[in-house]
């Protein structure tokens, strides 16, 4: 299922075959392809050619490679292997295969949830909407968002009237009832408001289920939240203009500061700028929605191996 086939963009290109293998000079690999793959990395000549062979056994695909150098002190010949990380691998496969592997992962973390009720946290803008329907669709889930409900059950009213006609402590209320029905069911993505982890009572819902923190550099947010609009944000007020950037940043600032210790509860955390950093990307919108998916079932899929693990143990 993955071929190595050395092209412009990328050396790796997923498709159809149980197990490939190359050569081709390192510094091509270096140069054209985003995999950071260990220590060992920075120890390989230009001038040198990499052994890499690519497999998925049964479901993600794995890249390691090699390479022959002698040892620093007797200079005998010796043989360095190392393994790019599975986001690494996912990353660089193109968008048919990545919907393939996605879907395979999402069975492989439905022993671990057995049907619990995933709910996403996270600062307005996080991408918790777009994300959320990759990964129920992964898991065979139903996709739902709290404020659309919210909506619904105000009689089409947007969460932006709710509080400009009403108030926030009223839209809290509100959120909270939502979440009470929310918790009684199962086998759903839910896409939470921003707001929701403040009030104390509503982790008692939400730890029914799994909550992930999708942590994204303010910076980042700021920028979303202006080119989306931020009328549509009832908290950060319409800014328009070349400082709306700037006003929705120091905003958006003081809401994080505010709510940090409540998403720090979370049981599993995502952070963008980590994966951007090891993905070797320059910044935040060069993450597609898919690798953030694909990066939420490998960190389910974690906590649940360690909640296992920690069972066995006692």
């Amino acid at each position: 299922m993955e071929i190595i086939a050395l092209q412009a963009s990328s050396p790796f290109q997923v498709a159809s075959a149980t197990e490939a293998s190359c050569t081709f000079p390192s510094k091509v690999f270096r140069d054209r392809s985003s995999l950071s793959c260990s220590r060992s990395w920075n120890r390989i000549p230009d001038d040198c050619h990499l052994s890499v062979s690519v497999s998925r056994r049964p479901q993600v695909p794995a890249i390691r490679c090699s390479f022959q150098d002698r040892h620093p002190d007797s200079g005998s010949p010796i043989s360095i292997d190392f393994a790019a990380s599975a986001v690494q691998v996912f990353a660089e496969a193109n968008e048919a295969d990545q919907a393939l592997v996605l879907k395979n992962k999402g069975s492989e973390s439905l022993e671990g949830l057995k049907g619990t009720c995933i709910y996403l946290i996270g600062m307005m803008g996080s991408g918790k909407t777009t994300v959320g329907k990759l990964l129920a669709e992964a898991l065979e889930y139903e996709f739902l968002d709290s404020d659309k409900l919210i909506e619904d059950a105000a009689g089409g009213m947007t969460v932006a009237q709710f509080f400009k006609e009403q108030d926030e402590e009223k839209f809290r209320n509100a959120e909270t009832e939502v979440l009470v029905k929310l918790s009684s069911t199962g086998r759903s993505v839910v896409a939470t408001g921003g707001g929701i982890v403040v009030r104390p009572l509503n982790w008692t819902y939400l730890r029914q289920g799994l909550t992930i923190w999708l942590n994204v550099p303010l910076d980042a947010l700021a920028e979303r939240v202006v080119a989306a609009g931020t009328h549509t944000r009832p908290l950060l007020g319409d800014s328009q203009g070349d400082a709306a950037v700037v006003k929705a940043l120091e905003k958006l600032k003081a809401i994080y500061k505010f709510r940090a210790p409540s998403y720090a509860k979370a049981d599993v955390a995502v952070c963008f700028q980590e994966l951007v950093v090891r993905l070797g990307y320059e910044h935040v919108r060069d993450l597609s929605p898919m690798v953030i998916a694909f990066q939420m079932l490998e960190e389910i899929n974690k906590f649940y191996k360690m909640k296992k693990n920690g069972a066995a143990a006692a």
